[in-house]
């Protein structure tokens, strides 16, 4: 008999509960408000941020520096609400106030660092499910392309529209890729609600296998038990 998904405790409030909360985070754009990591206002996550902190090597995007105090340090600033550029008493300022007591734990802000990345990101690094080639251009330009292509943009307003994407949040850049990418042919699915699916599932037929091995073992054990009492009879 197969496994009827829907029948599995929780399934169905599992998924629906991944697909709300993705849903949810589609949403931040168009409040056009900042979030907060561990308490610790930010900026929703730009292009700019990404090329930025790429450029650093941070290892929150997977660059070789470690996950230390400097990394978590860096990476905070550069979202975070009061950024400016070349601004060291800011910069200062921003780390005496996040390091003042009681300051987050550093797991915590690593485990807030990269929930904040895997939100911003959801949309780019779940696939269609085509294959894909080694990229021959930077991820940023292969974006900026695909949506001034579709929306006309011309080469005279391509500087000044890039700018604009790069200070746009990455989970509004990419509803907007996937909807040009929708209307070519091309099927998405709710990355966090397939994750969840999946390990629901799991678990499920894990138990199922726990349960015929059970089976199995159990007129193996009532066989061995009468052997044992015959013999203690003779």
């Amino acid at each position: 008999m197969g496994l009827i998904l829907e029948q599995i405790p929780g399934y169905l409030e599992a998924t629906e509960a991944a697909a709300a909360e993705e849903a949810a985070i589609r949403e931040l754009p168009y409040f056009d408000q900042p979030i907060d990591i561990c308490g610790i206002p930010v900026r929703l996550f730009t292009l700019r941020h990404w090329i930025t902190l790429k450029t650093l090597k941070s290892p929150f995007l997977g660059g070789d520096g470690e996950f230390d105090t400097a990394a978590v340090c860096q990476f905070l600033w550069i979202v975070s609400t009061d950024f400016a550029w070349g601004d060291a008493v800011a910069r200062d300022s921003f780390f005496r106030r996040i390091f003042a007591p009681p300051s987050p734990p550093f797991a915590e802000l690593v485990r807030g660092i990269s929930s904040y990345i895997d939100d911003a990101m959801m949309d780019l690094r779940s696939r269609s499910g085509d294959r894909r080639e080694p990229p021959v251009t930077s991820f940023v330009s292969s974006i900026v392309h695909r949506i001034a292509s579709a929306y006309g943009i011309g080469s005279s307003g391509l500087r000044a529209f890039r700018n604009e994407l790069l200070d746009m949040p990455i989970i509004e850049l990419a509803q907007y890729r996937r909807e040009i990418l929708m209307d070519m042919g091309a099927r998405f699915v709710s990355a966090r609600a397939s994750r969840i699916q999946r390990q629901i599932v799991a678990k499920a037929l894990e138990e199922r296998r726990r349960e015929a091995e059970k089976k199995t073992e159990s007129p193996k054990k009532a066989a061995l038990n009468g052997r044992k009492l015959r013999k203690g009879k003779s």
